[in-house]
């Protein structure tokens, strides 16, 4: 009799556990369904309805990303929690689409574009949706034609490759008939009223890969040819630097990484001589265009006799797309010229018949030639009284 006692208290304690466990649980489901009572039932309904629109109407990661957002709020109601992540699928695959669109919209603009703003629009939509297939790699590519298209000059729409090449054999052969004729038509008539021209002998240099070969042979030449300190630009190199970094043609490409090349006067090749020569490290910049300064300027008074910038590419094709690189350098001579013009005045002298083409104080011509396996393209400056 004992024994059922016993048992029966354990029965009742442990039915009264279960029920006091039923109680709690009921006061949690309450707890959770409170907000879905009556007094709220409405506004609820009104969220679980906006929510539903938001899915049905979405068209954009951001539209299912909202309507998730609404479902959660009411999780427990209905069928919320099952509708906020079919939203997160939606937004998902609303996601991929968007960035599909965005690749064929960028590939597009890169394959079909025709100018900088159409290469620099196509570089952003690529960068927007970074690390999406070969977007990356696509948006450096779009840097580069952006480049290419910026440096790119108008020209004549007769203005033949076989033509350049003419002008270029021209530049290149020191026995040239016509460049010697020039020559004596020009000392002939340097007391003359007209415009005057005169020659620079063109080098060719055939051996070395560098550019800083090309400089070192260029130096020598202008320390032979130009040895006269009656005449000079009326500038001195650091003065040229400073104008050079105000000019409208620099701010263009600075960029691009288009300083002025620091400059350093040469050992004294003879201590008779009036002059002195300088050259200057070639400048790296982002393009891989390297440019280079050679020259000499008069000992006394510092001002530069003659300037000579050197620009290297792989093909000497490109030369007529990027000339103003060489924009600065004009408008230091001639203030009053706009970018424009001076990219104009540029590829006039690109392709010049003329060995020298003197305009006011200054004397000036493009030479073409090839560095080893490299091609350059060189702005000659002189004195027009040289």
């Amino acid at each position: 009799m004992q024994e059922i006692n016993v048992a029966y208290k354990k029965l009742t304690s442990q039915q009264s556990i279960l029920q006091n466990g039923k109680k709690t649980d009921d006061k949690k489901d309450q707890s959770k369904q409170q907000n879905w009572q009556p007094n709220n039932q409405q506004k609820v309904e009104e969220i679980y309805q906006e929510a539903l629109r938001k899915k049905v109407n979405g068209q954009s990661e951001s539209d299912f990303r909202g309507a998730a957002v609404f479902f959660r709020s009411i999780d427990g109601y209905k069928d919320s929690s099952l509708l906020a992540k079919e939203c997160d699928d939606l937004a998902m695959k609303a996601n991929l689409k968007a960035r599909q669109e965005k690749y064929q919209k960028a590939l597009y603009k890169k394959n079909n574009g025709q100018s900088e703003s159409d290469f620099r629009e196509a570089a952003v939509l690529f960068r927007s949706i970074d690390g999406y297939k070969d977007s990356s790699l696509l948006a450096k590519e779009c840097d580069d034609l952006a480049m290419k298209a910026h440096f790119q000059v108008s020209s004549d729409a007769d203005r033949e490759e076989a033509e350049i090449k003419a002008i270029e054999d021209i530049l290149r052969s020191k026995a040239s008939t016509r460049i010697k004729k020039q020559k004596i038509s020009n000392q002939q008539g340097r007391f003359s009223k007209r415009p005057r021209k005169h020659r620079i002998v063109p080098i060719v240099v055939v051996s070395g890969i560098v550019l800083a070969t090309l400089i070192f042979v260029v130096a020598a030449f202008f320390l032979g040819v130009f040895d006269n300190s009656s005449s000079s630009l009326g500038i001195t190199v650091d003065e040229f630097s400073a104008a050079y970094a105000q000019t409208d043609a620099y701010k263009a490409i600075a960029s691009y990484g288009f300083e002025f090349p620091a400059v350093t006067l040469d050992q004294e090749a003879a201590a008779t001589s009036d002059v002195r020569t300088f050259s200057g490290i070639a400048v790296d910049n982002t393009v891989d265009y390297p440019v280079a300064l050679s020259g000499s300027v008069n000992k006394s008074d510092s001002n530069i006799q003659a300037l000579r910038v050197v620009m290297r590419l792989s093909t000497s094709t490109s030369f007529k797309e990027v000339l103003i690189v060489y924009a600065p350098y004009i408008q230091v001579l001639y203030p009053d010229m706009t970018t424009k013009e001076a990219t104009t005045f540029l590829s006039e002298l690109y392709t010049s018949t003329d060995a020298v083409t003197v305009r006011g104080n200054y004397g000036l011509a493009m030479e073409k030639g090839n560095a080893g396996t490299k091609a350059y393209c060189s702005l000659n400056i002189i004195s027009a009284n040289d």
